[in-house]
């Protein structure tokens, strides 16, 4: 589950040889000493932080890793976050990170993470990201074998049950 410091998956594991989970269980942290308020709880920022730290999990193993990056000059952008607050880890705590692959297309990749303490689920994110070419500064379409990756995971996902609140604007 976690092959580095970071807790992210190791660029020698592939989806070839690692077991897609539904959802998948790529990235574990803790609640570090610098990314807690003055009460003592994960501060707001760092939500997103180490929301960012398992989408790049979920990234690297669909082949849209740091050498793909150097490689090709593309990279994902974030178009879109919903973020919930449910609980408030505190400092030292352990946190564990599933990600469900809601959707996709040639361009887009509509995930949700769930942060999850050993007591409850913390928080949950929708990121939509959108593939880049650097080059071009435009969107392009991802490569075909990114896509295969991805349909791999999607079939393992589909039946899936869809959270409620997945995909929903924000109102009073």
């Amino acid at each position: 589950m976690s092959g580095s410091p970071h807790g992210k998956a190791s660029a020698k594991e592939s989806l070839f040889v690692m077991r897609v989970d539904a959802p998948c269980a790529l990235y574990t942290d803790i609640v570090r000493p610098d990314w807690v308020d003055r009460l003592g709880h994960l501060h707001t920022a760092y939500y997103a932080v180490v929301f960012d730290y398992a989408g790049d999990a979920f990234l690297d193993l669909v082949g849209l890793d740091e050498v793909y990056r150097r490689r090709t000059l593309c990279t994902t952008y974030i178009l879109e976050a919903h973020l919930r607050y449910l609980e408030r880890p505190r400092r030292g705590e352990s946190l564990r990170f599933t990600t469900q692959l809601i959707d996709y297309d040639h361009k887009r990749l509509h995930l949700l993470h769930s942060m999850h303490t050993a007591t409850a689920l913390a928080a949950t994110i929708e990121f939509l990201h959108i593939h880049v070419d650097g080059k071009l500064r435009r969107s392009a379409s991802m490569p075909k074998d990114v896509l295969a990756r991805i349909g791999e995971v999607m079939a393992v996902h589909k039946d899936l049950p869809r959270p409620d609140h997945v995909g929903k604007v924000m109102g009073l």
